[in-house]
């Protein structure tokens, strides 16, 4: 099953996949998705790292990498503005029989807009 969230940053999707993995919830593939444009790019979403699979040690490799705010906003209509949004997506696809527990165990661990797809 399919089950996805919204978090404020990379690493609080991060940390979430880690608590996950310390409450024994292993998914079989996630995926981070960055929510905003990034610095020359006309899309307003794009996918970083592609599906991968949860390796055994806490340490993820296909994380989105946020460009610094200098290179974001070199456009001097936007200084002394908001700087840009950080929100991903993260979207992970786990067994039947413990997605109640993995939708649970994200919202605790601050995920909004908990979904479950098929």
């Amino acid at each position: 099953m399919e089950i996805s969230a919204l978090f404020d940053n990379v690493d609080m999707a991060e940390s979430a996949l880690v608590r996950l993995q310390a409450l024994g919830i292993f998914p079989e593939r996630y995926k981070i998705r960055s929510l905003y444009a990034s610095a020359g790019r006309t899309d307003s979403a794009h996918i970083a790292g592609g599906w991968g699979g949860m390796p055994a040690s806490p340490i993820y490799t296909n994380a989105v990498v946020s460009p610094p705010y200098d290179m974001v906003l070199d456009n001097s209509a936007f200084e002394g503005g908001e700087p840009p949004s950080q929100e991903v997506q993260l979207t992970l696809t786990v067994g039947n029989g413990i997605a109640a527990r993995t939708r649970s165990a994200l919202i605790s661990n601050y995920g909004r807009q908990v979904r479950t797809g098929i």
